[in-house]
Parts: structure tokens; C-alpha cells; sequence
């Protein structure tokens, strides 16, 4: 019967299933009909997402495959962490027969994410014919004992045609960022993690300013401490340390600042030390001093016009100087900043306050009890406001409850922010609004059920016991009250004509472990008729050993809906 199904249902079906190996492996198993209608489908393979195996034989069936589908592969998802478990010599030949299978002469991948793999083989075993690729992402790497060889920038040299790079490496061994980023030309988003247990060189940020190509419009830093150094300053003071002279990168032969360099044990003092400089190079005191102040002074220059074109910028986990904090205002094309560093205090917030093109704001790690208030007529085109993960935060300003243009905000793991300004109500705009991992065991806060535009609430893991009727549910088309304390669908989702959500599309009410399914919530639900996704899964499992029958009822009310239960 199976066989006989038509070619393209099972093509429709087929291109509904996750995009992995294992899915597409166990459709093309069933019988040679499937096999051969899931083989023929362009839109199977536009987008997979594989697991590298440590046999061989494994490898060469995954290869066949890959090879067997190469031009309709679009992008590429790879795991090879299974490989480490291997000799390195048999892991090294499993990747390059999989990524020479993926990437051979008529392949048109244009992304490829790997994650897991022997760092130093990676780019040496990937085929010149990949250097097509116009996204590379590279997470977790990591070269397998003392000695092993790492992955440097250079490696990255012969694929021009990236607009997208994510490395998670570790940078103390990369070399020199210019090496690749003078090349990559077509550059427009570029991601730096550290790898895990390693540390970054300080002055790799300042390396990347000065290199990124033209094109460069967004960069996220994660774990990379933001640290510009003394060229930053065109003028410096008298005893300002000089950096060592060696090198105008600061780079050592692997391409890190040397531990003496940063503390200061090896750097040049003073007017003295450029004269001894100069002595030594047989040139006048005052010539050298000249060439030093040009250094710094077109540095400078070179750095604040890669930030001026930046639209988009990222920082989490790290240091970020003041000297970096001081330009952020200067930089006029910026319209989304995602600002979690590890000491985000009150003077970073006075320096991002005057970024006046901003449209997205995400403030992080905020180490303040309140966030203070902005200056009249700051961020006057912001549209989304994102508060997260601060836990001292007490108390929020109500400028930042009044932002003329604003229509998402969100406030994420700030337990000790107890209550929002009463101003928000104001914000009659507003029409996303997220609330989670917060505490409201007193309720969702009632001055904000007046907001009728919104159409997108999240209250997730907040303790939540009801929802009250209001306005704020007319045009609600996504409702989100994963893990909280609910004992019944909310009746206020449809109390009344005027007040209910009659628009409500997905509802979420999983891991609400004190609520146990009613004919009461089947009544709410039910008269819900524009509902096409309910999660009821997750909760107790008495009660969803003894509301089979109403859940049996609930698709039944609800043909067109898909439910969890």
C-alpha cells in the first residue's frame, strides 16, 4: 500500500520531516519506491543536518549519499564530534571522504556548519571547489592533544566569496586576523567566540577593526574582552606606556600580545624610550616620535570608520574598555546592539543612550539596583527593548516606558524586579511583550491589560497563577505561559466577546503541573476556533492519565488544530 502512494505526497510528506540524516536514512529504507522519490526531491536536501560516524564503512555510506545528492545540497549541517573517538589519522580520512563528498566539482553548498571537528585538518581536508561558500561556520573546535595543529586565519584565505563567518576557535594560536580578513573582500557578518578554556589575545578586537574589509556591517564578540590599547588615543600623555615597537599589531609569531607585553613589562616608556628607539634604528628622536604619533593617529582613524559602518554589534561575556564605550555614540549607522558584557554598568548605559539610530536594544548583565533614566529625546527610533539576566536590577526608570516608538519589550531572569512602572500603560503601541523567568506571584501586572494592540505575550516560568480579563487579550494572536503555576486554561481567554482573545492562534500551557484538564477548559478552548497549535503536554502524571477522554473531546471540538497533550 505504502508503495503506491503518489510521488509527490510523498515528496510533500518527505519535506516535512526534520532535516537529518537519520529521518531522510529511514525514508529511503522503507522500500525502493520511497527511495527513489526521496533521492529526486530538491527540496529533501536544500537543507540537512548530519552526524559524522567513527566506522569507516559508516563513512563511505554517509559519502555515497552526499556525494549522490551534491547538487541539490544548499546548506549543510555537520556534527563531527563522533570522530574524535577514533585515531586522528582514521578521523582526519572519514572528514575529508564526507566534506569531499559534499563539496565536490559540481556542488552548490553555499553554507556549511561543523561543528566538533579536529581544528587543525578541518580546512586542509575541505576542497579547493568549496571556496564558493558564501556562510562557513565553524563551532567547538578543538585540536586533540599537545602539539596538535590548530586552525589559523590564513586558512581562510582562499574563499573570497564568504559574506557570513562564525568561528569558535581558539585565537591564541590563529595567527594574524589580517591574513584572511584582507581577502574576504564580500565580508558582512563576522562572529568571534573564544573556545571554550582558552583566552583570547587582548588586542585581537582592535586587529579586526583594522583589517575588516569595507563590506563588514555586522560583528558579535562572545567572550572576547573589547580592549582597544594605547594606539587608540591620538594623543597621549608623556609617561604613557608605548607599545613594543616590533610589530604595529602587537602580535608575537603566533598572533597574540604577549602575557609581558599587556602587563607592561615589556613595553617602551615615554619620550625616552622612543629616543632610545630611534638611536638604536640610527633616525632622530624627534622623526621617530612623528611616525609613532602617524601610527596611532591613522589607527584610530581606520578603527572609527569600521565602527561608523557598523549596523549591528555584539557583546557578551567580555571586558569592554571605556575607550570602546566613549565611540559606541559616534557610531551612526548602528540600529541593533546587544550590549551583555561582564561589568555592563551604569556609564556604559550613558554612552549607549546616545546612540540615537538605534532600533534593537538588548542590555545584559546589568550590575546596577536601577537603571536610570534617559536623557529627553534619547532613543527616539527604538523599537524593541530587551532587559535580561540582571540580577540586581530593583528598579526600572519610566523613560524607558515611554519611548515614543516602541513595540516590543521584554524583561528576562530579573528576579528581583518585582514591579514595572505604572507608565507602561502609556505605551499603547506596544505589541509584543515578554515577561519571563521573572516573579509574579502577584499576577500579571494590571496596568498593562489595557494595552489592546498586543499580539505576542510571553510569560514563561513566572509563577503565574491567572490571567485577567482586559483589552490587552482582543487581538492576541500568540499566548506563552510555559512553566508557571496555572491550574486551568485561562477562563479569561474567553470571559467575554469584548475582553476574550477570539484572534488566539497558539497557545502554550505545558509544564503547568498543578493543572489537570476539565470540561471546563474544554468549553475555553473550544469556542477558541482560530487556535491552530495548544501545548497541554508535560504536566502531572495523574492528570494526564485521567484526561485522555477530554483530550479525545478537545480534537474533536478543534479538527483544524494540532494539540499536545
Amino acid at each position: 500500500m505504502w508503495e503506491s502512494l503518489p510521488a509527490d505526497a510523498l515528496a510533500t510528506v518527505f519535506a516535512l520531516l526534520p532535516r537529518n540524516d537519520k529521518s531522510l536514512g529511514s525514508c529511503r529504507l522503507v522500500c525502493r519506491s520511497w527511495k527513489d522519490v526521496a533521492d529526486a526531491s530538491p527540496r529533501i536536501w536544500s537543507r540537512v543536518s548530519i552526524t559524522a560516524q567513527t566506522a569507516a564503512a559508516s563513512a563511505a555510506g554517509l559519502s555515497a549519499l552526499l556525494q549522490r545528492q551534491r547538487p541539490f545540497l544548499g546548506h549543510i549541517q555537520l556534527d563531527s564530534s563522533p570522530l574524535l573517538e577514533g585515531s586522528e589519522e582514521e578521523s582526519s580520512q572519514a572528514l575529508a571522504m564526507v566534506l569531499a563528498a559534499a563539496c565536490g566539482p559540481d556542488s552548490r553548498l553555499a553554507s556549511f556548519t561543523c561543528k566538533g571537528t579536529l581544528a587543525g585538518c578541518f580546512l586542509d581536508a575541505l576542497p579547493g571547489s568549496a571556496s564558493h561558500l558564501t556562510a562557513l561556520a565553524l563551532r567547538e573546535l578543538r585540536a586533540r592533544g599537545r602539539g596538535a595543529s590548530a586552525l589559523s586565519w590564513g586558512q581562510l584565505s582562499h574563499m573570497p566569496q564568504l559574506l557570513s563567518l562564525s568561528l569558535d576557535i581558539n585565537f591564541s594560536e590563529a595567527g594574524q586576523p589580517s591574513l584572511a580578513l584582507e581577502t574576504l573582500t564580500r565580508l558582512t557578518r563576522l562572529r568571534l567566540q573564544a573556545a571554550r578554556c582558552s583566552r583570547a589575545p587582548p588586542r585581537l578586537v582592535r586587529s579586526v577593526l583594522l583589517a575588516a574589509p569595507l563590506s563588514l556591517r555586522q560583528l558579535e564578540l562572545q567572550a572576547i574582552d573589547v580592549l582597544l590599547g594605547e594606539h587608540w588615543w591620538p594623543q597621549l600623555p608623556q609617561d604613557h606606556h608605548l607599545p613594543h615597537q616590533g610589530d604595529a599589531e602587537g602580535f608575537d609569531q603566533h598572533g597574540a600580545g604577549s602575557e609581558e607585553e599587556v602587563e607592561g613589562g615589556a613595553q617602551l616608556e615615554g619620550q625616552q624610550a622612543v629616543a632610545e628607539a630611534a638611536a638604536l634604528a640610527g633616525q632622530p628622536a624627534a622623526v621617530a616620535n612623528a611616525q609613532l604619533a602617524g601610527r596611532r593617529t591613522h589607527a584610530a582613524s581606520t578603527i572609527r570608520r569600521c565602527l561608523a559602518r557598523l549596523e549591528a554589534l555584539e557583546l557578551g561575556r567580555c571586558h569592554v574598555s571605556r575607550d570602546f564605550q566613549c565611540v559606541l555614540p559616534s557610531c551612526r549607522a548602528l540600529t541593533s546592539l546587544h550590549f551583555a558584557p561582564d561589568d555592563c554598568s551604569p556609564q556604559c548605559v550613558e554612552f549607549i543612550a546616545r546612540c540615537s539610530s538605534l532600533q534593537d536594544l538588548v542590555l545584559g548583565r546589568y550590575n546596577d539596583y536601577r537603571l536610570r533614566g534617559l536623557p529627553s529625546g534619547a532613543l527616539p527610533h527604538l523599537t524593541r527593548l530587551k532587559i535580561s539576566s540582571s540580577s540586581e536590577l530593583m528598579k526600572l526608570h519610566p523613560s524607558w516606558c515611554c519611548l515614543p516608538k516602541l513595540l516590543c519589550f521584554e524583561v528576562e531572569s530579573c528576579e528581583q524586579l518585582l514591579h514595572l512602572p505604572l507608565e507602561m500603560s502609556t505605551l499603547t503601541q506596544l505589541q509584543r511583550l515578554s515577561l519571563s523567568h521573572q516573579h509574579l506571584e502577584e499576577g500579571f501586572p494590571w496596568h498593562l491589560t489595557s494595552l489592546s494592540q498586543l499580539t505576542y505575550i510571553a510569560v514563561a516560568a513566572s509563577s503565574l497563577e491567572h490571567l485577567p480579563e482586559g483589552p490587552y487579550l482582543r487581538n492576541l494572536r500568540h499566548l506563552n505561559c510555559f512553566a508557571n503555576n496555572l491550574t486551568s486554561v485561562p477562563p479569561a481567554l474567553f470571559a467575554h466577546p469584548e475582553l476574550g482573545a477570539p484572534a488566539l492562534r497558539r497557545l502554550d500551557l505545558s509544564c503547568n503541573y498543578n493543572h489537570q484538564l476539565s470540561a471546563a477548559d474544554v468549553a475555553v478552548c473550544s469556542r477558541l476556533t482560530a487556535l491552530t497549535f495548544l501545548d497541554l503536554s508535560r504536566r502531572s502524571e495523574h492528570a494526564e492519565a485521567h484526561g485522555a477522554r477530554l483530550v479525545d473531546e478537545l480534537r474533536a471540538a478543534l479538527p483544524h488544530c494540532t494539540i499536545l497533550a
